[in-house]
């Protein structure tokens, strides 16, 4: 009896020395200082994580929503992700399971949570975060592989030069290209991320001027005297016929699935651990703290500007009449020359294959750890029979269903709303049991408000899915 009390007493003075040093590591460290790189680091990787495909549907949202409705449904989604992004780098120390009894009080310490998963599971044990973090990253997984395959391959036909080639042989072989870039190499290593981020950022700032000075153009054209073309629809979109305007369930299921479609574009928290915990560790917790909020609140201010460029350039340019991806309106108005156009199609094509080659990464390494065990570096058949599975059954998907706007509705209701809107705002009351009644209450509507969002957003997007099969879309 006497060896397991001190034993209980050894762990509870380890436990002590535990809090005192993470207490100690929360302080300043005179030794190092923050630099530059470190407030860049988690600037430009958000921005990566967030920006892409995305914003090439945001005019079609607005086709939908309105002008007005579009632009307020951003600046509240914006804000709305801004402040639970900041509630998850707050999470990554502070846990609920850490701690100690002393004199009856619960004393929390800091300690760092590496992914979204581990923050789950710390606020509220292991099976919640398998039941209610697993599945919405599984599905982000998943929607971030089709609409990317989806968007490569639609790209992909609108760039050669004649119609020989079927639009699904390309969404084919735009799955082949992601597998091979996503294995390549097949770790998940710190330099192959670094390399796709440059890639992914540098492809996005490109693409993004020469779409928003390609949607000025078209723009400046239409408004010209006696130009064709001058009258661009602002109304309600037309039908799928196009002989008629759109009925009104198909339009109000529309609206939601543009609100989804808004989601996505912001949908970059399922990776906000990995980034902040990427940062140097002979920093501070105070101070990789500091460096992340800087870097991720510069990041949204350019996020937010260019989204909202893009929106109101590209429904200003072709009103209801968009497509879903911005890009083949911009081509079919055949204003520009095949080397601009080529141009923007490539670098959006870069971008895209660059940070679907990280998610598929993310996602391999789960799988490899939950079918092969901690061994899974050692069974290098078994991992390529996992990638191959996953490449060739979602590609195969994207061949069936080859609709990007629908994908993104969806998988921002299923899986992007949730891990953006939703899962931060209960992490943080369950923490944070010390708020004011009037701020816990206001965020659990938030909290609501989206999850109906989310439901409404994914039957919305399951009924556009039914009606492109009745349309015979579908390739069965």
């Amino acid at each position: 009896m006497s060896t397991v009390s001190a034993a209980a007493e050894a762990d509870a003075e380890a436990d002590a020395a535990a809090v005192a040093k993470s207490n100690d590591s929360s302080a300043p460290n005179p030794t190092t200082t923050l630099t530059a790189l470190d407030y860049v680091h988690p600037l430009f990787h958000t921005a990566v994580s967030v920006m892409g495909i995305g914003a090439l549907a945001l005019p079609f949202a607005a086709s939908f929503l309105g002008f007005y409705v579009a632009s307020v449904t951003i600046v509240i989604v914006c804000v709305t992700s801004y402040f639970t992004g900041i509630m998850m780098i707050q999470l990554q120390y502070t846990q609920p399971d850490n701690y100690i009894r002393s004199n009856g009080d619960t004393t929390f310490y800091a300690r760092e949570r590496t992914t979204y998963y581990s923050i789950g599971e710390a606020a509220f044990g292991e099976p919640w975060s398998n039941k209610y973090i697993a599945p919405f990253v599984a599905c982000v997984y998943i929607s971030s592989f089709i609409g990317s395959v989806i968007f490569v391959g639609q790209t992909l036909d609108s760039v050669q030069t004649t119609s020989s080639i079927n639009e699904r042989y390309f969404i084919v072989i735009a799955g082949v290209i992601i597998f091979i870039t996503s294995s390549i190499p097949m770790e998940l290593d710190g330099r192959s991320c670094v390399v796709s981020s440059i890639i992914g950022i540098s492809s996005y700032l490109v693409f993004i001027v020469l779409l928003d000075y390609m949607c000025g153009e078209v723009i400046s054209a239409s408004n010209a005297e006696g130009a064709e073309g001058a009258d661009v629809d602002y109304g309600r979109p037309l039908n799928y016929d196009g002989d008629a305007r759109m009925s009104t369930l198909p339009f109000v299921v529309n609206i939601f699935n543009s609100v989804g479609i808004i989601a996505t574009a912001y949908g970059g928290h399922s990776v906000l651990p990995e980034v902040h915990s990427s940062l140097r560790a002979e920093l501070s917790n105070k101070q990789r703290e500091q460096a992340m909020m800087v870097g991720f609140r510069i990041s949204y201010v350019f996020i937010f500007v260019s989204y909202l460029v893009v929106m109101i350039l590209g429904y200003a340019a072709f009103g209801s009449t968009v497509n879903g991806d911005l890009l083949l309106s911009v081509i079919d108005s055949n204003r520009f020359s095949y080397a601009i156009e080529s141009a923007a199609n490539w670098f959006t094509i870069f971008n895209v294959i660059a940070m679907t080659s990280l998610y598929n990464r993310c996602a391999w390494l789960s799988l490899d750890k939950r079918f092969l065990g901690d061994k899974y570096t050692e069974r290098f058949a078994g991992r390529m029979i996992i990638r191959v599975s996953w490449c060739v059954v979602l590609t195969t998907v994207c061949v069936i269903m080859p609709f990007f706007s629908i994908f993104l509705g969806i998988s921002g209701s299923i899986g992007f709303i949730p891990m953006t809107f939703i899962v931060p705002i209960v992490l943080h009351l369950k923490v944070n049991d010390n708020l004011g009644a009037r701020e816990a209450m206001f965020w659990k509507v938030v909290a609501v408000f989206f999850a109906l969002l989310a439901v409404m957003g994914t039957l919305s997007g399951f009924y556009l899915l039914v009606q492109a099969g009745i349309e015979g879309e579908m390739a069965f």
